[in-house]
């Protein structure tokens, strides 16, 4: 096989996959509220804080992907915006929390990592459009594994927004291998 070739079909590349989001969860409890803006609908984060306010959140889920390189650190990111006009220099911040397990293993009911993201605004435009990314340590992954991601805007560290930011849009980042991993579950 021509060595070209062999690197296009071997080499790893990063591929999208889409978690689940909890919506029941969301609906149920009624917030973090929905808003639309034109076609672009998504998720008002106010600050999250207990008791005061211990659902302020989005959960999401999914299968650790079969074909993930089993080493490289995956992204969570999402497409946030904020509701009003602000100054140029505030800042908003997003807490993601996550853990994975699968079967054949006790469902932990502990936190693998807490991870953070913050925006410093650099506009004053309402409804700009910023990414947030928050990089997961691989070292206790397994491909196939149930993942678990709680999402939370949490306080800033100065300069604090005063419209709610909007969560999007979300997704994940995975280094691949092309040939994958054998899934011993059978699913």
């Amino acid at each position: 096989m021509d060595e070209f070739i062999k690197s296009k079909i071997f080499s790893p590349s990063w591929d999208s996959r889409h978690p689940f989001l909890d919506e029941n969860y969301s609906n149920d409890k009624g917030i973090p509220t929905l808003v639309n803006r034109g076609l672009f609908r998504g998720y008002s984060m106010d600050i999250w804080e207990t008791p005061a306010k211990p659902f302020e959140e989005l959960l999401f889920r999914m299968r650790v992907p079969h074909t993930w390189d089993g080493s490289s650190d995956p992204y969570f990111v999402a497409i946030t915006a904020t509701t009003g006009a602000e100054d140029i220099g505030d800042k908003y911040q997003f807490q993601m929390e996550w853990q994975s397990e699968d079967i054949l293993h006790i469902i932990p009911d502990t936190i693998q990592e807490t991870i953070t993201s913050e925006v410093t605004l650099t506009t004053t435009d309402a409804w700009y459009a910023n990414i947030i990314s928050f990089e997961c340590d691989a070292t206790t992954m397994v491909a196939g594994q149930n993942i678990q991601w709680r999402l939370r805007r949490i306080a800033a560290s100065a300069d604090e927004v005063t419209n709610e930011p909007v969560i999007l849009h979300w997704d994940t980042r995975w280094k691949m291998s092309r040939l994958g991993t054998v899934s011993i579950q059978g699913y």
